[in-house]
């Protein structure tokens, strides 16, 4: 679960498109069109390329926020159903306490792909000012059966943000398997 620094001069850039968007960012898209964009990004073709900064300071952007993470974590997981627009369903059927309709289909090889991006990610960033990246990359790995992986970056993001809710969330269920 470890993530190594990227050099100082690839951080310094990618710190200066994260400015960028952040100057430039008026608001989001309409919602379909962002799920959309986000299953393109997470598409074979694109991963095999790598994503430019621009496109990771945007995702960075979604982490940020515990609404759209939920969604950019829930559409890479799922795709983009409309019934599915949060986790609390996914934890519902996780638990066994939820009634609601089955899960849409699950893609373990986007949620793969999504894990070496946001390590990517990860690796540009200050990671003890980014407890969304860590918490979103504590829950893609622990979707993906990496539960010593998801452990570790649920602590860490606890330890950024002790009421991180996803991260608290991860590291329960990592405690009960």
């Amino acid at each position: 679960s470890a993530v190594a620094p990227a050099s100082r001069s690839r951080r310094l850039a990618f710190a200066e498109a994260d400015e960028r968007h952040w100057q430039l960012h008026d608001g989001e898209e309409d919602l379909t069109s962002m799920r959309r964009g986000w299953l393109t990004s997470f598409a074979r073709a694109s991963l095999s390329a790598g994503p430019a900064d621009a496109r990771l300071a945007q995702l960075l952007c979604m982490l940020r926020r515990r609404h759209t993470s939920e969604l950019l974590l829930v559409t890479i997981a799922f795709g983009a159903s409309d019934g599915l627009l949060s986790l609390a369903q996914v934890w519902g059927t996780v638990i066994g306490e939820s009634e609601q309709p089955r899960l849409p289909a699950f893609s373990r090889k986007r949620v793969r792909g999504a894990v070496r991006v946001l390590r990517e990610l990860a690796a540009l960033v200050d990671l003890d000012d980014e407890s969304g990246l860590l918490a979103g990359l504590s829950w893609l790995e622990w979707a993906s059966g990496r539960s010593i992986a998801a452990a570790s970056f649920a602590q860490s993001a606890l330890s950024v943000r002790p009421d991180d809710s996803l991260a608290s969330s991860v590291a329960w269920l990592v405690e009960r398997n």
